[in-house]
C-alpha cells in the first residue's frame, strides 16, 4: 500500500506473508501541475466518427531532474502513453488501452487478513 509505504507479498500456498517498505516509489498518471503542455494531436481518422481520438501531449522533469513525458485523452484526461529516462532504469514506456474508470472493487487493496 503506497500511501503507507509497505509492500505486502503474500505465498497463496502457504498463507505466510511478507511485510516490507516499498522496494520503489510510486508514479502517478496524473499530469503534474509543472508538465509543459506542447500541444493537441488529432489520431485516427479526423473527421470521421467515433474513429479518433484528440490527445494532449505533456513534458517535463521530475523530481530528481529525469525527463517524462504524457499523452493524455483530450477529453477525460486519460493516460494513452507515457515515458520517462532515469539512470536507474534506463528509458521505460508505457502504453494504456482498454482503461475503466473507477475501481470496481476497491476492496482490493485492503491487505489479506494473513497480513494484518
Amino acid at each position: 500500500m503506497f500511501s503507507q509505504d509497505k509492500h505486502y507479498k503474500l505465498n497463496l500456498l502457504t498463507h505466510e506473508c511478507n511485510v516490507t517498505a516499498n522496494p520503489r516509489p510510486c508514479r502517478s498518471y496524473s499530469v503534474p501541475p509543472d508538465a509543459r503542455f506542447r500541444g493537441t494531436a488529432d489520431v485516427g481518422a479526423a473527421g470521421v466518427p467515433d474513429e479518433h481520438v484528440i490527445v494532449n501531449v505533456f513534458d517535463g522533469r521530475d523530481e530528481d531532474n529525469n525527463p517524462y513525458y504524457m499523452t493524455m485523452t483530450g477529453a477525460d484526461c486519460l493516460p494513452i502513453q507515457t515515458g520517462f529516462f532515469s539512470n536507474e532504469t534506463g528509458a521505460v514506456v508505457r502504453y494504456f488501452y482498454d482503461v475503466s474508470i473507477g475501481i470496481s472493487d476497491p476492496d482490493v487493496f485492503i491487505p489479506p487478513k494473513e497480513c494484518v
